[in-house]
């Protein structure tokens, strides 16, 4: 309750447990607990924070995969739980144009779900920003009741030269 009733400071730490909470208060009371509401968030917030406040060092280069392997180096350094073994974001390559993005959590919560959708939207427009076409992002897999991980497969065609 503190955290509510003090003042927020951007240069501060703040739980992770915090943003989860605060963020799965906003996906049911503003997107109304609708999961493509989420999706939609997520590429909103890629396309307003990520690009313009992170556009020199994401998109240096407009290469969809050096893009992704720089979002996920900065996203890292977003969170940072008790566990020093959790790692947030991984991406692992499966073939040209097509990887998988791991989402990991200290531990399972109903916030997952919305938190990997609103991930996949952000995925999605951050490689169109990075020039790829047809991009799809398709969540594989949600955390599970003993497994707090999710997966979301990205596949793009390459840009045109």
């Amino acid at each position: 309750m503190d955290l509510v009733q003090g003042r927020i400071m951007p240069s501060t730490w703040y739980p992770f447990d915090a943003f989860e909470r605060i963020g799965y208060a906003v996906f049911k009371l503003v997107g109304k607990g609708d999961l493509n509401t989420a999706r939609v968030f997520g590429a909103f917030t890629m396309q307003e924070t990520y690009h313009k406040v992170y556009e020199n060092v994401l998109f240096q280069e407009k290469d969809p995969t050096t893009v992704l392997k720089k979002f996920v180096t900065l996203r890292r350094q977003f969170f940072k739980f008790q566990d020093t073994d959790i790692d947030p974001l991984k991406m692992k390559a499966l073939e040209e144009n097509k990887v998988k993005m791991i989402i990991k959590a200290p531990e399972p919560s109903e916030y997952l779900e919305p938190y990997a959708n609103q991930l996949a939207g952000g995925f999605e427009k951050l490689l169109e920003m990075a020039g790829a076409k047809d991009v799809q992002a398709k969540i594989l897999k949600i955390q599970s009741e003993t497994e707090p991980t999710s997966e979301i497969e990205l596949t793009w065609s390459n840009p045109e030269a």
